[in-house]
């Protein structure tokens, strides 16, 4: 004999299951799942995608610079990042104490953007951390 709580239990679960595949009918969720990554590397390839947007942007800190300001500059070959970021973690004097690349990023941000400091292990900061090493493979 099946319980009247099993058979509420069951219907429970199959109303929830219409809703939700009924949900993914909305254009706007449905546009979402379709940019959504369907593997690890396309993932990996948005955030360089992203990270090289914002790495070009002029309104990622407040002054209007990018960091292409420098880091792109041929007068300023020291400058590369490709040859630089696979440096981190690294002692940094300003600090006083050994930083990571979303530290130094931050850095850089707030000093020459005049930037916020993004979180660190945010999607920004991970993007340009993504940027960064893509840069690092294109210099070997």
């Amino acid at each position: 004999m099946v319980s009247r709580h099993r058979i509420v239990a069951v219907g429970f679960v199959l109303v929830l299951a219409a809703a939700v595949s009924g949900l993914r009918s909305w254009p706007a969720l449905r546009a979402q799942d379709a940019a959504a990554p369907t593997t690890g590397a396309d993932a990996l390839k948005k955030a360089v995608e992203t990270g090289n947007a914002l790495f070009r942007s002029g309104t990622f800190g407040t002054n209007g610079r990018s960091c292409t300001k420098c880091h792109e500059n041929p007068r300023k070959p020291a400058m590369n990042l490709g040859k630089r970021v696979g440096n981190y973690p690294k002692w940094d004097r300003r600090e006083g104490k050994v930083i990571t690349l979303g530290q130094k990023l931050n850095q850089m941000l707030s000093r020459m953007l005049k930037g916020r400091a993004e979180p660190l292990g945010s999607e920004k900061l991970v993007a340009l951390e993504a940027y960064l090493m893509s840069l690092t493979r294109q210099a070997d």
